[in-house]
């Protein structure tokens, strides 16, 4: 049930909106979140410095944490065990209405290395593909 599902849903000339749906089988949480070339970018850089073993934890982060004015994501990356799995740290700031400070989750999405490179290579076609295509973490599960 683990997955993490990224859909683009608008464009500009130089950045995009991508709607982010993370799951375990305890929840399943959403953000909408603006990204551009550079922050899909990082994300490959930080994904190539977990799998390439060159760092034991890395971190990607969207926006800035807890009140930064719009919704912020992170993505932390954690060795499970010697046995190549993953856990991914999610935190999202949840953009209900509440204040940003106060109204966030965070919570573990498991992967194994494998399906991280995977991930990593579809990462960049968000920005030639159009509206409405997405990218899965774990292909051969399907998210809620």
């Amino acid at each position: 049930k683990d997955n993490i599902l990224f859909t683009k849903i608008w464009e500009d000339l130089d950045f995009y909106e991508v709607k982010i749906t993370c799951q375990n089988e305890l929840i399943s949480a959403s953000i909408n979140v603006y990204v551009s070339n550079d922050n899909l970018i990082d994300l490959c850089s930080q994904v190539d410095k977990f799998v390439s073993l060159q760092q034991q934890v890395t971190v990607w982060q969207n926006g800035i944490i807890g009140g930064g004015g719009l919704p912020a994501l992170s993505f932390r990356f954690l060795h499970k065990d010697k046995c190549g799995h993953v856990r991914i740290e999610v935190y999202m700031d949840i953009a209900d209405g509440g204040d940003l400070d106060h109204h966030n989750c965070c919570f573990f999405v498991d992967t194994e290395f494998e399906s991280l490179k995977r991930f990593k290579k579809r990462i960049m076609r968000l920005n030639s593909n159009e509206i409405g295509a997405s990218i899965l973490l774990n292909d051969s599960i399907t998210i809620y």
